[in-house]
């Protein structure tokens, strides 16, 4: 082919090798670096779920507590006030004010937690990580169930009730736990770790 061509035409047709390769290679990099920033973008809103999800752990607690007070049919079962931190008696009025804000504070929270699990682009991810996430939002559709005994609190078991909100509260940190084994920074991974691990301690103080 190159016989056919004059000597510009030649020299034309040896210097397009060499950049016919460098816009090969550009493309390639280009499309890498596209790559690397939408699975920066996953990870990033990945991470604003777990920080919703840890959130949502402590807003369950709070709806625990409050939730087996308001069921327990023994009046001498005491909460804590906030600004003595000594025993106290509730009434029904103030069981039934402090179960209503703890429930609007999960909602807020469970709310925010499945808004931003709907943004994740999970086929950036793990395969583990979607499979992790479904399992923590299939488990918050026990909350309902949970709910509707603490209403009836006439034949509500509150021990039964806590028991549904301890392994709600688990599940979602094992969510926690296992999301964050698949990030590949390993201090970001170990300052999602450190909350849970004190939930661990909230938790098993809890049992006692």
């Amino acid at each position: 082919m190159l016989r056919r061509l004059g000597i510009r035409g030649k020299i034309l047709a040896v210097l397009a090798v060499p950049l016919l390769v460098l816009f090969v290679a550009a493309g390639v990099i280009s499309a890498q670096a596209q790559d690397q920033s939408r699975r920066a973008a996953a990870v990033q809103t990945l991470l604003t779920a777990l920080g919703d999800s840890r959130e949502l752990v402590g807003a369950l607690q709070l709806e625990r507590d409050t939730s087996s007070l308001l069921a327990d049919p023994n009046p001498s079962h005491s909460s804590i006030d906030v600004a003595t931190n000594a025993p106290q008696v509730d009434g029904t009025p103030e069981k039934l004010a402090a179960g209503g804000t703890a429930r609007q504070k999960t909602d807020e929270q469970a709310s925010r937690f499945e808004r931003d699990l709907k943004s994740v682009e999970y086929d950036l991810l793990d395969p583990a990580a979607r499979s992790a996430a479904t399992v923590a939002e299939t488990a918050l559709k026990s909350l309902g169930d949970s709910r509707k005994a603490v209403d009836g609190a006439a034949a509500a078991d509150p021990t039964s009730i806590r028991g549904t909100s301890t392994t709600l509260i688990a599940t979602h940190m094992q969510f926690l736990e296992r999301a964050a084994s698949l990030l590949a920074n390993r201090a970001v991974a170990l300052s999602l770790a450190a909350p849970v691990a004190a939930d661990h301690v909230v938790e098993y103080t809890d049992r006692d």
